[in-house]
């Protein structure tokens, strides 16, 4: 399978997801590694927010990155807002 491939059914996968840290339990138990970054030096539509990042794959051969941030509106079933996902 060629990693853009599985860059494609990953980034699918976490638009489904409605937790991330589940969908990542799973992927560490498929053996994927997964970094996190909480830099807020990022900016988006000219303001400072709380954005969180995500990388699965080796550092130097990222499968995809994932930008978001968590959901605070509590009637919501998706936990987490995504602004970006690059693969």
């Amino acid at each position: 399978m060629l990693s853009n491939d599985l860059s494609k059914k990953l980034m699918i996968r976490f638009k489904k997801s409605k937790d991330f840290y589940k969908t990542i339990e799973k992927l560490e138990k498929e053996g994927f590694k997964v970094y996190y970054s909480t830099d807020n030096g990022i900016i988006i539509n000219g303001k400072q927010t709380k954005e969180k990042i995500i990388m699965v794959g080796a550092k130097e051969n990222c499968l995809i990155t994932i930008l978001y941030e968590e959901n605070e509106d509590i009637n919501s079933k998706y936990k987490q807002l995504i602004h970006s996902i690059y693969y």
